[in-house]
């Protein structure tokens, strides 16, 4: 017999397991569980944080492994690439049929954060699946272990396609002869 129980009298939380030894004869232990639950309910609020952060942002957020593979994608990448995020899991760029420039591209671009460690920030125009073109802003953030080696990299992309626009249209507007 197992289960897990809080103990409102010692503020803790135990694991109670019980085995027969003998007939009419159980073994029974108790183990004070109290950090590994606390630290799970920790590490599940801090998941829900990040992810109502992701969720609730207007940039996509993307985070790649060392194969240059997807390994946690926003739900709002759907709005950009016509895939949902369960779709690109586990999948490189080149493995969601980008024109090979694109693949060459971002695959040098990851390569060189992982390779120095340092953060990569560029624009580029982007055709959505339905042939809207964006402007996209670009961060790739490399994220380390706890050895300092590089472990995967979070990128980051807003769609600034707005603001480029209302900034030709205000030089248009003002230029002076």
């Amino acid at each position: 017999m197992y289960y897990e129980d809080f103990s409102d009298t010692l503020n803790r939380y135990y694991e109670v397991i019980a085995y027969p030894v003998e007939q009419d004869t159980f073994a029974t232990f108790f183990l004070d569980v109290t950090h590994r639950v606390i630290t799970e309910k920790e590490l599940e609020a801090s998941r829900d944080a990040y992810l109502a952060l992701t969720e609730n942002s207007p940039d996509v957020t993307l985070r790649f492994n060392r194969k240059l593979q997807h390994v946690f994608a926003s739900k709002n990448v759907v709005g950009f690439l016509g895939l949902t995020a369960s779709e690109i899991i586990g999948k490189s760029v080149r493995d969601l049929n980008f024109p090979e420039e694109i693949c060459i591209f971002w695959e040098a671009k990851m390569k060189h954060v992982f390779e120095t460690n340092e953060i990569a920030e560029f624009s580029l125009p982007f055709k959505k699946p339905d042939g809207e073109m964006l402007e996209i802003d670009w961060r790739i953030v490399p994220e380390a272990n706890d050895k300092g080696r590089v472990k995967t990299l979070l990128v980051i992309s807003r769609d600034i396609t707005r603001q480029k626009n209302l900034n030709k249209t205000l030089n248009a507007f003002f230029k002076w002869p």
